[in-house]
């Protein structure tokens, strides 16, 4: 078995995408390498785009068959049969770490973003393979942001903050019980190596990272202590039932 890296898919994936001065360096030349490629749909009208050999790494696509978004691919595997396994970021995956794409040696596929509901694909006509590998739009991963900090008290009101994926910057605060979270407007962010501090229009929102991490909410003279959950530990909360966000264009969007 020979295992692929999240290093070497990710550079690999990157470095195809990427496009001459002038171009969009969202999108992603798929329709000059068509022939390399397998389609897949599913029962609920989506589709799969997978390598049609291992040397393609990372080039994993999902959509609607009009927008395709690349896959973040965080682990996996192949063997000399040719089948192959990708491990995919998909944080509404249900009681699994991550969503799972397999391809068999026989061809066979099967996506698993529920460990109680493996979903099964069928190998798209190949006039679906040819309009969607030729017409589409792909794109390199929709979702451009992760966690920084989630927090809640004792009311179950939660404090989350993310920032943009590549650059830790970008900060925003969300405020509110499940399901009914709200964007804060800020008025000034303080992050350094003692800690963080979010100034919005209804408060502050105090992280201390000294003497193990602490956090509290500042609303004029009144500071209530929060507990400090782990977003990780939390992902299906954070991406799910939060209400934060809408798609994220990963295959277990549905979950």
């Amino acid at each position: 078995m020979c295992m692929v890296t999240l290093a070497c898919l990710t550079q690999a994936a990157l470095a195809q995408g990427t496009k001459g001065p002038g171009k969009d360096s969202e999108v992603i030349d798929v329709k000059s390498q068509a022939a390399n490629f397998r389609v897949y749909t599913s029962e609920a009208g989506k589709f799969y785009v997978v390598p049609a050999k291992v040397d393609l790494d990372g080039m994993v696509f999902y959509g609607d068959g009009k927008t395709m978004h690349q896959q973040r691919i965080i682990g996996g595997g192949s063997s000399g049969d040719g089948s192959m396994d990708f491990a995919i970021w998909a944080p509404r995956a249900v009681n699994l770490q991550q969503g799972s794409l397999t391809i068999a040696a026989d061809g066979g596929a099967v996506v698993q973003c529920n460990r109680e509901h493996p979903v099964t694909l069928t190998p798209a006509t190949p006039g679906e393979s040819q309009r969607v590998l030729t017409k589409a739009a792909f794109h390199k991963p929709l979702w451009k942001r992760m966690s920084k900090f989630l927090a809640r008290d004792d009311n179950g009101v939660y404090f989350f903050v993310d920032v943009l994926r590549d650059t830790g910057k970008g900060h925003r605060v969300f405020i509110g019980q499940k399901g009914a979270m709200k964007a804060m407007p800020m008025t000034n962010i303080v992050d350094d190596a003692a800690g963080q501090i979010y100034g919005t229009k209804r408060g502050e929102l105090r992280i201390v990272a000294n003497e193990g991490e602490k956090a509290s909410w500042r609303k004029g003279k009144k500071e209530e202590k929060l507990t400090i959950l782990d977003p990780g530990d939390n992902r299906y909360l954070v991406y799910r039932e939060l209400g934060i966000y809408g798609q994220l264009g990963t295959i277990c969007d549905d979950e």
